[in-house]
């Protein structure tokens, strides 16, 4: 059942990254979208450049969160795998910290 949280808090958090970037696409189709085509630049362009690159900036802030997001929550499913692997394969922290323990029972 943890996994199942862990899946609905991840899924939820993809949902809120795609609607965020909906969001954002939309602000900037707003910004660019409507006088795109006609001919007289509008007056205030470096200020639209500026927000623009705010938008473009906040789009790859929220991306690489989403992708910090499925990099922990991968880690944390590999610790779950990894843990009894780890004990039968010899391998990581876990056997070596044991091996500690053994010594000083000895």
């Amino acid at each position: 059942s943890d996994e199942a949280c862990g899946r609905i808090d991840i899924d939820n958090e993809i949902r809120a990254v795609r609607w965020t970037s909906w969001l954002l696409s939309q602000v900037y189709e707003q910004m660019f979208g409507g006088d795109a085509g006609k001919q007289t630049p509008p007056p205030d362009l470096s200020r639209r450049a500026r927000m623009a690159e705010e938008v473009q900036r906040e789009e790859r802030r929220v991306l690489a969160t989403a992708v910090k997001l499925m990099e922990i929550k991968s880690q944390e499913l590999e610790q779950e795998l990894g843990s009894s692997k780890a004990s039968s394969a010899g391998a990581g922290p876990k056997r070596g910290f044991g091996q500690g323990q053994q010594a000083s029972k000895k």
